[in-house]
């Protein structure tokens, strides 16, 4: 949009950031932060990436380093030289009209326009170039971080309408961001109440709500006897075919669930732990994920278990000589809890159904369940549920701020038993209903991107000098260039002079 010059209204004219401001002034650096009474310093991350200032996180420095060409006035500008490069040259601008002075640091260079210029406009200009990349195109780059030097931001271009108008077009701008800040409010809080939705599903779920018991089926207590039975059975042959005498070791009979506080279940309905449902628990690799996706084997992590879902989207690889990889390979229908993260996240499950080879990291425990008996993605939902969660809360344990759960505390998770039909209708059910809310997230992202293009629109008409009409008694914009550069002479003849006097010896 201002990559390249384009024509302009004939009141209006072409300049640069450096004619248009009467100081560029980069902050200080502290050592010293969160100091009692001490004054609020504006650093990078206060620019947020909408270009406005973001106060959550404002850090204090000593008073004493704050000199008066540090404090901030409103309507100043705060240009970010150093960052990332993809975040250098974020902008905000400085609109609070409280009493509280504030400084900037290092990172951050305040820009101060001269009379005649609404510094809005100067933001919107710069926040664009930003959004367009010109910064990062023609930062300098380090290790880690970039830099705007200062002639860069001094000679970025702007259009520059008539004072009158700049002041027409801002107001005019800022009226139709309202109407786009009061639709993305609207919009951000939809994630929340599908959230929510998501959530009365699976309790309506579990409360038996979803399905209708076919009088036919016989009670899940009488077919949870019969599990164990079978369960039993299997012990036995396994040590059979190892030529072992079952009579010489002790069955690990699976433990009953603790219902102690959990709710009363439907009719024909049992609680049981997950442990009778089990053929393998098992933790994940802890080799370093270090290879390329050419001479590696994705592993799954803590983070690719997002809202219930495996993201394959951000991966990292082991190497495959480093590794048992037959041991840690996932089948379709296994499932994946996280056991140590975070207490609000710390049991998040996911059920792994990709047809590749992916093994999992030591962060997560795969449990493999009989799917005769129960669903991988029934228990996945019942672990996700506030049943599953609340479990989770009682049980996990914390150490340095990570919270934990172990196999003893995943064998005996307490799951709704039903039989398997039900439980297949349960699991349709619900993910009919979770297909509905993702379809909705898909358009409120939808709208979001609308409404980022649209802003975009917004300002590549006011920029253009198609926002508002142009009012032929303005005083056109190459007349306020001169006055300024007029006065910019002016200022600078009446600078003492610097020259040191020599003292004699």
């Amino acid at each position: 949009m201002l990559e390249e010059l384009f024509d302009l209204p004939e009141s209006w004219t072409w300049t640069t950031v450096s004619e248009i401001i009467s100081d560029a002034q980069s902050g200080f650096a502290s050592g010293k932060k969160d100091v009692p009474d001490g004054i609020p310093h504006l650093r990078m991350n206060n620019i947020g990436s909408d270009c406005r200032l973001n106060l959550d996180s404002v850090l204090t420095v000593p008073s004493d380093l704050a000199k008066a060409r540090y404090l901030l006035d409103y309507g100043d500008i705060l240009f970010c030289h150093t960052n990332s490069a993809k975040l250098v040259g974020k902008t905000a601008l400085f609109n609070l009209d409280d009493s509280t002075p504030y400084a900037f640091s290092n990172h951050l260079t305040r820009l101060r326009v001269e009379q005649g210029i609404a510094p809005q406009w100067l933001w919107h200009v710069l926040a664009t170039l930003w959004r367009e990349r010109y910064f990062e195109n023609r930062c300098k780059q380090w290790v880690n971080q970039a830099t705007i030097e200062r002639d860069t931001l001094l000679e970025a271009p702007l259009p520059l309408p008539p004072s009158q108008e700049q002041h027409r077009i801002v107001e005019k701008i800022e009226a139709l961001f309202e109407q786009s800040r009061t639709a993305r409010e609207a919009l951000d809080a939809i994630p929340a109440l599908l959230r929510q939705f998501r959530q009365a599903v699976l309790a309506a779920a579990f409360r038996g709500e979803l399905s209708t018991r076919d009088p036919n089926d016989e009670p899940a207590s009488v077919l949870l006897e019969r599990i164990l039975d079978e369960r039993y059975r299997r012990w036995e042959d396994d040590l059979r075919a190892k030529g072992k005498d079952p009579r010489r070791y002790t069955y690990p009979e699976p433990a009953p669930p603790d219902t102690r506080g959990l709710p009363e279940l439907p009719e024909g309905w049992c609680w049981a732990s997950l442990d009778t449902f089990l053929e393998l628990l098992q933790y994940g690799t802890s080799v370093k994920a270090d290879a390329t996706p050419e001479t590696g084997v994705p592993v799954l992590r803590m983070g690719n278990i997002q809202d219930g879902s495996l993201r394959l989207d951000d991966l990292k690889y082991v190497h495959p000589d480093r590794e048992d990889i037959p041991k840690y390979l996932l089948q379709r229908g296994d499932v994946l809890i996280n056991r140590t993260n975070s207490p609000e996240l710390v049991g998040k499950t996911a059920v792994f159904d990709a047809d590749a080879d992916f093994v999992f990291a030591s962060y997560l425990i795969r449990v493999r369940v009989n799917p005769e008996w129960v669903l991988p993605n029934f228990v996945a939902y019942v672990l996700n549920s506030a049943l599953g969660q609340n479990y989770v809360a009682k049980v996990r344990h914390q150490v340095a701020g990570q919270a934990n759960i172990n196999s003893e505390n995943i064998k005996n998770i307490p799951i709704p038993f039903v039989p398997i039909r039900e439980q297949r209708n349960i699991v349709s059910k619900i993910q009919a209903l979770f297909a509905f809310a993702d379809a909705l997230e898909q358009s409120v992202e939808i709208a979001r991107r609308g409404l980022d293009r649209l802003d975009q629109s917004i300002l590549a008409r006011a920029f253009r000098g198609e926002l508002v009409p142009q009012d032929p008694n303005d005083e056109p914009a190459s007349v306020l260039l001169e006055r300024i550069r007029a006065e910019k002479a002016r200022r600078a003849g009446e600078r003492p002079s610097r020259r040191r006097n020599k003292g004699r010896k």
